[in-house]
């Protein structure tokens, strides 16, 4: 856990940019910024070995959009936290099939299947860090 501004910024705590001494730099897009989202998203592309319990799939920054594709024999189950994934708020890829493009800004999705599943995510990024969204994991009014 950081106190100072820098710290925080360094850690991806806090939105904007830091300047190469490790003061604050001028103020980076935030979470509601438009023009992070009309603009193409950078690329992100991961393939996951599935070990059979639900884990998470980390962002480096905010998403755009997510495409799950599922490559195992299996239907998986994909949500935004772990008590979605595990009650019933998720949503289901079939075996063998990918899911349709969710135009969704998140920081991570989490994942469960059978433990020898292969999927891939692929999706777009934005410029904005993820420190700049409320933290939904740990919130126990967030109905995702």
């Amino acid at each position: 856990m950081a106190y100072y501004d820098a710290d925080k910024r360094r850690a991806g705590e806090l939105p904007g940019r830091t300047h190469f001494s490790g003061s604050v730099g001028p103020a980076g897009p935030g979470e509601k910024s438009s023009g992070e989202y009309i603009v193409s998203g950078l690329p992100f592309a991961t393939t996951v070995a599935h070990d059979g319990n639900t884990n998470e799939i980390t962002f480096p920054n905010l998403t755009q959009w997510i495409i799950v594709s599922n490559a195992g024999a299996a239907t998986m189950k994909i949500g935004f936290t772990s008590g979605g994934v595990d009650g019933e708020e998720h949503f289901v890829v079939p075996a063998t099939s990918t899911s349709p493009k969710f135009d969704v800004r998140t920081k991570s999705i989490w994942y469960d299947g059978t433990s020898t599943q292969t999927f891939s995510v692929i999706a777009g990024l934005t410029a904005v860090t993820t420190g700049s969204i409320p933290d939904t994991q740990h919130n126990p009014y967030w109905g995702v």
